[in-house]
């Protein structure tokens, strides 16, 4: 089933802007940009898909042809994914006869694509955050109160009626087109997105060195300003990347400890002004063994990604931030829980590996 196309409003008849369809739901969209380093290419980009988390949903191309390809091909993807279309085959050969009897061949051994393996040692912690998720999950619009200041004019964004997580992750989809197709205005996306939007100030060298970066490198680049880099991270693919900051990083170690998780993974304590988070820093200072819940932070993000794509996929969720956002929300009342969970031992760890 391939999408089809047409430009995105009729009355212009505009070929550099054409929606892709199914069944008059427009699936996908191609447009091209207009300057920076990718003028005259391209865009492709697909709506929020229930439970791709695994589906590339962004892309540049030469052409508009291949950019509607692409936009096909990873479609086709996820239909096959949910079960709504055959998964594609190899064409079978013919066998060139032969005058010795070969043995039959044995029965292929289905493996699970790639992305859908979980590290074993990532397994508790997936599972009990998917049982908090779906238990806490239908309270989000009330527990998520991240309010949004106001939203830059060349930003096409209005939250209407929409609860704040809501708002919060179109506003997030919003900036992330503006980002691609207006790259004169990174700087003042990432500007107000970390700093307006998100209270952390940095330097405007800082900045400019996060948005020169390749995403594989800031992913892989440890946790000094995470809090910040990641939402840029989160603005160039909403669906590939989330926000990591102290309060998410608190709650999955806070989880841990009233869920009495055998061998936790403790994430590394990040900075900042919270004194509730604060006081769980602490707190998790004076019980743990030494400081290894500190210990290889430059795989912490990738790791949490995985955590959130694993549960997303888990729960058939749209979009991973939805449990980034939960985490965010119940940071302090799940610190509070664990500081006051009967087990007094010291606590058991194993680094963020």
């Amino acid at each position: 089933m391939a999408l089809r196309w047409k430009p995105t409003i009729p009355e212009d008849n505009n070929p550099d802007d054409q929606t892709g369809s199914l069944r008059h739901y427009p699936f996908a969209q191609v447009v091209r940009v207009q300057s920076g380093p990718d003028q005259g290419r391209f865009r492709w980009y697909l709506n929020e898909l229930p439970g791709a988390t695994t589906i590339k949903k962004q892309g540049v191309e030469e052409s508009l042809e291949a950019a509607k390809q692409a936009a096909d091909e990873q479609f086709r993807s996820w239909l096959t994914w949910t079960g709504l279309a055959p998964a594609v085959t190899e064409p079978e050969t013919v066998p060139v006869a032969s005058s010795t009897a070969s043995p039959a061949p044995s029965p292929p051994r289905p493996v699970d694509p790639p992305e859908q393996r979980l590290p074993r040692y990532l397994a508790p912690l997936c599972e009990g955050l998917a049982a908090y998720v779906e238990e806490h999950g239908p309270a989000l619009d009330s527990l998520y109160r991240w309010k949004i200041p106001a939203v830059p004019a060349f930003v096409p964004f209005e939250r209407d009626s929409d609860s704040l997580p809501k708002a919060n992750a179109r506003l997030k989809r919003a900036l992330s087109a503006a980002w691609h197709t207006q790259p004169e205005r990174q700087f003042e996306i990432a500007e107000w997105y970390v700093a307006k939007w998100g209270g952390v100030h940095n330097r405007p060298e800082k900045l400019w060195g996060y948005i020169a970066a390749a995403e594989d490198e800031l992913a892989g680049s440890g946790t000094a300003g995470v809090a910040s880099w990641s939402k840029l991270l989160a603005v160039r693919d909403p669906d590939r990347f989330a926000i990591f900051d102290a309060r998410v990083s608190v709650a999955l170690n806070a989880l841990q400890i009233v869920q009495d998780h055998e061998r936790p993974i403790f994430f590394p304590p990040l900075p900042s002004k919270n004194t509730k988070i604060g006081k769980f820093h602490e707190w998790m200072k004076a019980r743990d063994h030494g400081d290894a819940h500190k210990a290889f932070p430059a795989r912490a993000y990738g790791i949490y990604l995985r955590i959130l794509s694993e549960v997303a996929r888990q729960l058939e969720l749209a979009a991973i931030d939805e449990v980034e956002m939960l985490l965010f929300a119940q940071a302090e009342d799940l610190a509070l829980q664990a500081m006051s969970h009967p087990s007094d031992a010291a606590l058991p760890a194993i680094a963020a590996e």
